[in-house]
C-alpha cells in the first residue's frame, strides 16, 4: 500500500476525519487517486514544530482531536495510524480575498473531468492546510483510523509501504 508521511498533528487530524483536504507543492501519483492511502505520522513532535502553528489553529487542532493543546504533544509518532482513500487531486488557480471561496481548479491526472468552480472549505479545512494559488488539494475521504498504530519507518513523498501482518482492513475495522 502507498503511504504519506506527516507531521503530527495534522497525521491524527486526517486519520480522525476531520482534515480531509491535504494540501501539497506537488499533485501525486496518479494511480492514487480512488486507492487508499496509509497515513504515517512522523517522529518530528509538535513541540519542534509549534512555533510555526499560530493560537487559534492549535486550539482549532486540540479541539477537534479531543485534547488539550499540551495534549498535542502526546500524539503518537513514528507510526501508520489508519487510511484514507484519495478521491482526487486539485490544482488551486484562484482564492479570493477572503481566502475562502475558490476560483477554478482543475483535476488533476483525471482526463476529462470538469473544474470544480467555487468550493468552499469548512473553517477547519482553512485552518489545517496552505490553501493558496498555486498549491495541490487532495482530497481525502472515508478515514479509517487502526486501533493499535503500527510501528514504521517513513519517508520523503510517497512511497510504499507493508504492514509486516497485512492486516489492514482488519486493523481498522473495515
Amino acid at each position: 500500500m502507498d503511504a504519506l508521511t506527516l507531521w503530527q498533528p495534522y497525521a491524527s487530524l486526517i486519520v480522525a476525519g476531520h482534515k480531509t483536504i491535504e494540501t501539497r507543492s506537488w499533485g501525486g501519483p496518479s494511480k492514487l487517486i480512488g486507492q487508499r492511502l496509509a497515513i504515517h505520522a512522523s517522529k518530528k513532535r509538535i513541540s519542534e514544530i509549534l512555533h510555526i502553528i499560530d493560537a487559534p489553529t492549535a486550539g482549532a487542532m486540540s479541539g477537534a482531536l479531543g485534547v488539550s493543546i499540551n495534549g498535542l504533544t502526546t500524539l503518537s509518532v513514528g507510526v501508520v495510524l489508519g487510511t484514507v482513500r484519495v478521491d482526487g487531486a486539485y490544482y488551486v488557480t484562484r482564492v479570493d480575498d477572503h481566502g475562502a471561496h475558490f476560483g477554478q481548479m482543475t483535476r488533476d491526472r483525471t482526463p476529462g473531468s470538469p473544474p470544480l468552480w467555487g468550493v468552499r472549505p469548512s473553517p477547519y479545512e482553512m485552518a489545517f492546510g496552505d490553501i493558496s494559488r498555486g498549491r495541490w488539494l487532495w482530497l481525502l475521504s472515508d478515514a479509517k483510523h487502526f486501533e493499535r498504530p503500527i510501528a514504521a519507518r517513513g519517508a520523503q513523498g510517497v512511497w510504499e509501504w507493508r504492514d509486516e501482518d497485512e492486516e489492514i482492513e482488519e486493523r481498522s475495522g473495515g
